[in-house]
C-alpha cells in the first residue's frame, strides 16, 4: 500500500500471547510471515517477553485475529489473543465481541440437557464444554469476533472475523445473521434478523463489514455498534436463510491488557492447556 492509501486504512490494536519463540530467528519468522500477508497494512509491530517469560506480540494493523493465527500455526507457533482496542483509542474501550458457534438444539438434546442440570451438582459439570461456555465439544462450528477498526480520520467500522473450522463447505456461500434476542433454545427464539451478512468463506474464514447492509425491524434503521450486539444472538444459515447450521451469543471479550489471566479459575488449567482443548475443538 502507498502512504497515501495507508491514511484511510482502518486498523486495530491487539495483544497475542505467542508460543515456541526460542530465539531472535523465531521473531523474524514471526514478523516477516505476518507483513508478507496479501492485502495487509501493519502500522506498528512489537514483540516482548515479559518478566514471566511469556512472548507477547502487541500489533496494530487491518489483519483479523483468526488470520494471524493461522499464520503463525503454518510456521510451527501458534498464539491467543489477549485483547484489542480501536484505533479511536476512546476512553472506555469496548474492546470486541466474540460468539462461540454450536449446532442448535435437537429436541432431543433439550429433554437431556435438563435432565443433566436436574440430577447432577455444579461441581459434576464442568468440564471442557461448560469452561468454553458451549454444550459440548462436539456441537461447536466455530467462532465469530466483532472488532472496531479506526482510520486516522476517526472514521470507524465494525467488521465480523468469522472462523467456521466445521461446517460442511469451508468454502462455500453463507449467512450471518444478527438477531434481535439472545433465547439459544433454538433459530426461531432468537428472535427477527437486525443484520445479515453474506459470507463467502476461504478455508472456512471471511472477515467483512457489520454494517454494510441496513435493515429495517420494528420501524428502527439499525446500524450496530458494538455495545449493541451483547446479548443478541447470531445464527450462521445456509446464503437463502433456510437451514440453520450454528447459532451462539454475543458477549463482550477483553479489551488491550484487560485479560491477564494465567491460570483459568473454572478449570484450574493454564492458558495453554487450555489452548489445546480449544484448537481440538475447532476453535482458532
Amino acid at each position: 500500500m502507498t502512504t497515501s492509501d495507508n491514511k484511510n486504512v482502518l486498523t486495530f490494536e491487539a495483544s497475542y500471547l505467542v508460543s515456541n519463540i526460542e530465539c531472535g530467528s523465531c521473531e523474524d519468522s514471526c514478523e516477516n510471515a505476518i507483513k508478507s500477508l496479501k492485502n495487509s497494512y501493519v502500522k506498528s509491530y512489537n514483540m516482548t517477553k515479559t518478566d514471566s517469560d511469556e512472548n507477547v506480540l502487541t500489533i496494530e494493523s487491518n489483519i483479523p485475529p483468526s488470520t494471524l493465527v493461522t499464520t503463525l500455526q503454518e510456521i510451527g507457533k501458534d498464539a491467543v489473543i489477549r485483547g484489542t482496542l480501536s484505533s479511536l483509542k476512546q476512553e472506555r474501550d469496548l474492546g470486541a465481541c466474540v460468539s462461540i458457534l454450536e449446532t442448535p438444539y435437537s429436541p432431543e438434546e433439550e429433554k437431556n440437557d435438563l435432565k443433566l442440570q436436574e440430577n447432577e451438582s455444579a461441581k459434576n459439570i464442568i468440564n471442557e464444554s461448560t469452561v468454553l461456555g458451549v454444550r459440548s465439544i462436539s456441537t461447536i462450528r466455530g467462532i465469530v469476533r466483532a472488532i472496531e477498526l479506526a482510520s486516522n480520520s476517526n472514521n470507524s467500522q465494525v467488521w465480523l472475523d468469522v472462523a467456521l473450522t466445521k461446517l460442511p463447505d469451508l468454502n462455500g456461500n453463507y449467512m450471518l445473521n444478527v438477531h434481535k434476542f439472545g433465547n439459544l433454545q433454538n433459530f426461531n427464539t432468537l428472535g427477527p434478523i437486525l443484520k445479515s451478512i453474506p459470507l463467502t468463506l476461504t478455508k472456512g474464514s471471511d472477515f467483512k463489514p457489520l454494517n454494510e447492509s441496513s435493515k429495517i425491524v420494528d420501524n428502527e434503521d439499525f446500524s450496530l455498534k458494538l455495545p449493541d450486539l451483547v446479548g443478541r444472538g447470531v445464527s450462521i444459515c445456509d446464503s437463502g436463510n433456510k437451514d440453520c447450521f450454528a447459532i451462539g451469543l454475543w458477549a463482550r471479550s477483553s479489551g488491550m491488557w484487560g485479560n491477564t489471566k494465567k491460570v483459568c479459575a473454572c478449570s484450574g488449567k493454564t492458558i495453554w492447556e487450555e489452548r489445546k482443548d480449544a484448537l481440538e475443538s475447532g476453535l482458532v
